[in-house]
This record gives C-alpha cells, structure tokens and sequence, in this order.
C-alpha cells in the first residue's frame, strides 16, 4: 500500500500567519523537523493507525473513489511508523464534510476528533497533519 508519489509540498505547507491555530502547530511541526501539511477543501489528509484502518481504507477508497471524486496524491510514514495519505476530492467541500469522509476512509478517531474540537473553538481550524522532512 506503500505508494510515494511527489507532490509540491511548498503547495501545502503555506499558512495565513492570522490563524493562531496554524501558527501554533506550525510551531509544533518544526519542533519534531517535520513539515505542516494543511488540508484545504479540495484535499483529505488521513492517518491511518492500525492495518485495519488500511483494509478500511482500501475497501471504502474502492467504493467511494467515484462518488467523492478521490484521487490519492501522496503516501508517506509518520515518525511513529503509521501510514498518512493525502487525496484530493473533487468537487470541494468544507470541513465538515471531508472530517466524515476521512472518517468513512479510516482516518484515526482521534484525529478526526481533535480537528472537531480545534474547529469549534476556532472557525479557522483545519486538518493538518506531519510529514517527516
């Protein structure tokens, strides 16, 4: 399932130096030498913890690809080993949405979860993930 395809990381790692919430795990990201990755609202980002959130994945991907418009983008191993995927989607859609879909596709609960929560603090939230440089 390990698929790296390259992608303009520079494409992804902009932020609005506005939004505390980016600002902040920015921050974070460059502590650990990683990358920010930020979703916008034509890409999902998922962390897939466990092999059966990757057999989640390949048996919804299979189903929804068509529906949701999906394409894969890039692959990549976090520093703890799990496997983080970036999509895209097509047409756009707000956050909402794509928190469901990641969750239908296996991303973790938590991350789901936190993004949720970051959001309802902060309407300038958004799902962001590390990528290792």
């Amino acid at each position: 399932m390990e698929n790296n395809f390259d992608f303009d990381i520079d494409l992804y790692t902009g932020y609005n130096p506005q939004n505390p919430h980016i600002e902040a795990r920015k921050n974070e990201a460059n502590e650990f030498n990683c990358d920010l990755i930020i979703a916008n609202n034509d890409t999902l980002l998922l962390d897939l913890d466990t092999p059966e959130s990757v057999n989640q994945f390949e048996a919804m991907y299979a189903i929804f690809q068509k529906q949701f418009g999906l394409s894969l983008l890039a692959t990549w191993r976090s520093k703890s080993g799990n496997t983080h995927m970036m999509l895209s989607i097509n047409p756009p859609r707000y956050i909402f949405p794509r928190l469901i879909i990641q969750a239908i596709l296996g991303d973790d609960p938590k991350h789901v979860a936190v993004t949720l929560l970051q959001y309802e603090k902060d309407s300038s939230a958004e799902v962001v993930l590390f990528k290792p440089k």
